[in-house]
């Protein structure tokens, strides 16, 4: 009986270790092109993706790998994505498949109003089910804390301030905290943090590594703020302000690209107040009631596979989670370091103090 017993937890043991991995062969391949045959009928993804071109210069190669699925991108902020989709279904219009953007109106918005449906069950390559392949594995690919709505492909560190050193040579500013002087007060350019984007995440880490005191002096350092991402970046690179906060590869990747901004560096990039764990726009999310369910499975699924990611990284020049995608060594992780991504949602506490904070030391409300 004992032994009876033992082979049956055995042969328990090994069903529910088989559930675990990843179909192979002939059983993931057969749904697959299931779906990709349901998909090329559908004809059409509808995808919402980060602003500016760069994002959809990193989705487009996907019309190639499928050409009987047309692509349809929309550049657009996540604070105008959200209050969008809102309407849309208040109105009873279903239009998006697939969102790829930041996390803030993911988790303030999307997820709170039932706009997303759960992304784990749409996961279908091996490549991309395979957690070995992935930054912290897939315990860290998840920005929810349910595990299962919003992924995160991109991984990288983003600096936390940009210097003009032909203003702000390296001999009179080396650190974040000697930005609390007086000398720095009205030269900081900065996108508004309480309206969500780059700059928010900024404040809320600097919260988070430096406390509420050391935040409130460096808001009072009197901001200039401008919300436009390309304004910002060349008000920085053109040396009418020391130093710019907000700045991400979006409106910096053009400059560098024509070459124009060599004498604009981080600041105390190795430091805990001068760099942090992103995912930026690399996030990706399954709108429930999709009208192309299909084709948003196959999207979603080449957007994670090695071809999807090489994409990401070579027209956005920001690295990926992959770790068999190989991205700019001087923003890729590294092993054993530990980061804080303050997008991830265990922070949106902090990130409402960050805002709070904002609104009363920067605005006076």
């Amino acid at each position: 009986m004992k032994k009876l017993s033992l082979i049956v937890s055995l042969i328990s043991l090994l069903t529910f270790s088989m559930m675990l991995k990843p179909a192979t062969g002939a059983d993931w391949k057969a749904e697959w092109d299931q779906v990709v045959a349901a998909a090329q009928k559908e004809g059409t993804v509808i995808v919402g993706g980060g602003p500016g071109g760069t994002y959809r210069d990193a989705v487009m190669p996907f019309q190639k790998a499928y050409p009987g699925i047309r692509l349809e991108f929309s550049g657009i902020h996540g604070r105008e994505f959200g209050p969008k989709v809102l309407a849309e279904r208040k109105a009873g219009r279903y239009l998006w498949d697939v969102h790829l953007g930041g996390t803030e109106t993911a988790l303030s918005q999307l997820k709170p109003n039932g706009v997303l449906d759960p992304l784990k069950p749409v996961l279908m390559l091996p490549e991309v089910l395979d957690g070995t392949k992935w930054f912290g594995g897939h315990e860290d690919s998840w920005v929810d804390l349910d595990g299962q709505y919003i992924f995160q492909a991109e991984g990288r560190l983003t600096f936390i301030f940009m210097v003009n050193r032909s203003v702000a040579p390296e001999s009179e500013l080396k650190l974040a905290e000697q930005l609390l002087e007086p000398k720095w007060k009205g030269r900081i350019v900065a996108e508004d943090p309480t309206k969500g984007g780059k700059t928010r995440g900024d404040v809320a880490h600097l919260l988070l590594v430096k406390g509420d005191d050391w935040i409130r002096k460096f808001l009072a350092q009197d901001l200039v703020i401008m919300n436009n991402g390309r304004q910002r970046a060349e008000a920085l690179i053109k040396g009418r302000f020391a130093v710019g906060m907000g700045l991400s590869p979006t409106f910096l990747t053009p400059f560098q690209k024509a070459g124009v901004m060599d004498h604009v560096k981080e600041l105390a990039p190795d430091t805990p107040a001068g760099a942090r764990q992103t995912n930026g726009f690399g996030n990706l999310m399954l709108v429930n009631r999709a009208p192309h369910p299909n084709a948003a499975k196959v999207f979603i699924n080449w957007v994670l596979s090695v071809e999807g990611q090489k994409a990401h990284v070579k027209a956005s020049g920001v690295n990926s989670r992959r770790l068999d995608v190989e991205g700019p060594p001087d923003t890729a992780l590294k092993p054993n370091v530990k980061y804080y991504n303050i997008n991830m949602e265990k922070y949106n506490q902090n990130n409402a103090l960050a805002i709070k904070i904002a609104r009363e030391v920067i605005w006076k409300k």
